[in-house]
């Protein structure tokens, strides 16, 4: 079962979650010329969905891997052989051993998502959508979110920095209070 999981889910630690993600979102989150056919939320939820399915595959084999190499310890077979069930073994041998380890991915999917989202407001794509009145007008986020001021607004990084670089200390300090 582990080894037919991880040849499925391993290409997508190949492939940049960034193109996988905008080429699913782009059509959803890119306005067409008569508007968005979907409300806000729903285009917000997809996205969400979205995003974190991408990240599913990475995380679940991390963890598997974890949990492969405690299972390997010696407490674990003893445990095994005094007749501890599986529910048990997993509750208090595999967790305590595994538990920091978790909160570390945590902080390290919740900073890979905020990466990702960066990459996609240099790419123009949004949270919740793009907003593209006409061709003088550059695209504009509909959500005012950080990523998506930071990538349409990055033409005044040389000009008035401000603007971009506010919004880019913020994202930082955000990534940083996470660890």
């Amino acid at each position: 079962m582990y080894k037919s999981v991880k040849t499925l889910f391993e290409p997508f630690s190949v492939v940049p979650q960034t193109i996988i993600a905008y080429f699913i979102l782009y059509s959803v989150l890119w306005m067409q010329l008569d508007g968005f056919h979907t409300p806000f939320w729903k285009r917000s939820l997809f996205e969400t969905f979205i995003l974190v399915m991408i990240a599913i595959p990475n995380l679940s084999l991390q963890v598997a891997n974890e949990m492969k190499l405690i299972e390997k310890e010696s407490f674990i077979e003893a445990s095994r052989t005094l007749g501890a069930d599986k529910t048990r073994i997993f509750l208090k041998h595999i967790v305590p051993h595994v538990y920091e380890k978790w909160i570390l991915l945590f902080g390290q999917q919740f900073i890979q998502s905020l990466q990702l989202l960066a990459h996609l407001g240099f790419m123009k794509l949004f949270f919740g959508g793009t907003h593209y009145p006409d061709d003088d007008t550059p695209p504009r986020t509909i959500s005012h979110e950080w990523s998506g001021v930071i990538g349409g607004d990055i033409s005044y990084l040389y000009t008035q920095s401000w603007i971009v670089l506010v919004p880019i200390v913020f994202f930082i300090l955000t990534a940083i209070c996470v660890v």
